[in-house]
């Protein structure tokens, strides 16, 4: 069942059905290596990740599933939460790349989100290299604050990453335009 849905994407819960595809979305090495999970990704690992009570999770420690309109599964979008801070993590399976749906569920989850709670931030980042993911956060309002070297799993490297972080005010200024 949708838990909220944009214009051409619904989101909802993960379910222990959802370990295939999991599977083939992150083990795909052109997805894993722009994340911070190991590849291969293996059936104990989603099955791991999926016993996880997402129904009970705040805001701020949320994942969805993200589907087309013909509850097709995607991807994975959600919230860590680090600090305190809620930090905005997502996927998408390769062959919908380039499509414009990571922006326009980046831009869902995040309004939702907002609308949600009475947070005044949220934070992400990406590799240096994943130009497609800062891009997408930069139309949504996001501002570099920094980098960090981050472990990829997938790489079995460390790997610059970006730090971003989007405001309120930036979030509704850039979906304005």
């Amino acid at each position: 069942m949708a838990i909220f849905i944009s214009e051409r994407l619904s989101f909802r819960l993960p379910k222990l059905a959802d370990a295939n595809f999991l599977i083939q979305g992150l083990g795909d090495y052109d997805v894993a290596s722009n994340l911070l999970v190991p590849h291969p990704y293996k059936i104990e690992m989603a099955h791991d990740w999926l016993n996880k009570n997402w129904q009970m999770n705040t805001p701020a420690n949320s994942y969805y599933i993200v589907e087309l309109n013909d509850k097709t599964a995607i991807g994975g979008f959600g919230f860590n939460q680090n600090d305190g801070n809620a930090v905005l993590s997502y996927w998408l399976i390769k062959k919908y790349w380039k499509q414009g749906y990571a922006k326009e569920a980046a831009r869902a989850i995040i309004e939702n989100y907002f609308n949600i709670t009475n947070s005044k931030e949220i934070f992400a980042g990406a590799f240096h290299f994943n130009l497609a993911s800062l891009a997408i956060q930069e139309n949504l309002g996001f501002t570099q604050i920094g980098h960090s070297m981050r472990f990829c799993p997938a790489r079995n490297e460390n790997v610059k990453n970006i730090e971003t972080k989007l405001t309120r005010e930036a979030f509704l200024a850039a979906i304005r335009k």
